[in-house]
């Protein structure tokens, strides 16, 4: 099961790392819906997405993919390169972007960001418990998600 933290049109025009200082452990691009990749990664239409390793307040680890970033907004960011809680990764899609498909975007429709949880090291979706990521996220934004 995929678990989505935040859809809607985000408050900022960027998305930050919100749960934890991270790592980067993986990025690329996914525009078909309907692709299996060779490693067994299920096609999203994610468009250009990075995969961030963050440590919960319990110290359980988990990998968050983050996407539907314009073409050339995670260029900066390479394998194992470190991010600060509240960094900003990139700047998010505009509507324009996304009612054209345009720009690296992926599909879907309108401004959003979205992000999925999984085991370390794994496409495998994380089965810990979603409100221990969604309470960080409340607290880092003063009840904002």
């Amino acid at each position: 099961m995929q678990h989505p933290l935040l859809r809607g049109a985000p408050p900022a025009t960027h998305a930050t790392a919100q749960i934890s200082d991270g790592m980067v452990v993986d990025k690329g691009f996914n525009y078909n819906a309907n692709a299996i990749g060779g490693d067994g990664r299920l096609g999203r239409g994610w468009g250009n997405w990075i995969k961030i390793r963050h440590t919960l307040p319990s110290g359980a680890q988990v990998d968050i993919l983050y996407a539907h970033f314009p073409n050339g907004e995670l260029d900066k960011w390479a394998i194992g390169a470190k991010i600060a809680q509240h960094q900003p990764i990139a700047r998010y899609a505009t509507n324009e972007e996304f009612d054209g498909r345009l720009n690296g975007v992926g599909s879907g429709s309108g401004k959003h960001l979205s992000m999925n949880v999984y085991n370390v090291g794994t496409w495998t979706p994380w089965n810990g418990d979603m409100n221990l990521i969604h309470n960080v996220m409340l607290n880092q934004s003063g009840g904002n998600t």
